[in-house]
């Protein structure tokens, strides 16, 4: 009997902040301490990512957005894979205990490089190599504000991959959800991230 795994291919810019969140940022004063900055990002409702030695700001996310993300991957044992920019430094065991702290998920792989369309192939290969098909039914929710339909008719097609685009949607059970990066992900795509992880699971 095959094990069925829930998923999370999760950017992050563009998708748990946009535009408004970055003009709160940039409301912040830059000549108060980190821990300040911290605080009066809190008071707005932005969770600041501070570097490992609390030198600097490494990026920001939308705290409500980011809670109610990481509360139906808690309620639906979701598995996480880290497809951001945001994870390139998470390049240390100890350094992805922060990543996984600050985000309150379960991320079981990083190290996707590349655009929106590489990525695509690179999770397409993970899930391959981690939850073969024939072991595993997959329920992946994709969100990438860098990976658009409009791109691949652009690009010819040749981008996107065909092969890795018919498995996610073949072989995995795959819900693609691509926000717009001024507006980041919707509440309403959220909850159906939850209702499509709890139907299949």
């Amino acid at each position: 009997m095959k094990q069925t795994v829930n998923l999370l291919a999760l950017d992050i810019d563009g998708v748990l902040n946009n535009r408004d969140t970055h003009d709160k940022l940039n409301s912040i004063p830059s000549d108060i301490s980190i821990e300040e900055q911290v605080k009066l990002g809190t008071k707005i409702g932005l969770k600041l990512f501070v570097d490992v030695d609390r030198k600097y700001i490494i990026g920001h996310v939308d705290m409500n957005k980011l809670n109610q993300l990481s509360e139906y991957c808690k309620r639906n044992n979701v598995k996480v894979l880290g497809i951001s920019s945001w994870f390139a430094m998470a390049n240390t065991d100890e350094k992805l205990v922060k990543y996984k702290d600050f985000l309150n998920m379960d991320i079981v792989k990083v190290g996707f490089s590349g655009d929106g369309q590489s990525r695509l192939h690179q999770v397409a290969s993970a899930i391959k190599e981690g939850y073969d098909p024939l072991d595993f039914n997959v329920n992946l929710v994709y969100m990438d504000d860098d990976c658009r339909f409009d791109a691949t008719y652009k690009y010819g097609y040749e981008s996107l991959n065909l092969d890795a685009f018919k498995f996610l949607t073949s072989d995995c059970n795959t819900l693609f959800l691509f926000p717009w990066a001024n507006k980041g992900i919707s509440e309403k795509s959220l909850e159906l991230a939850n209702k499509f992880w709890t139907f299949n699971y």
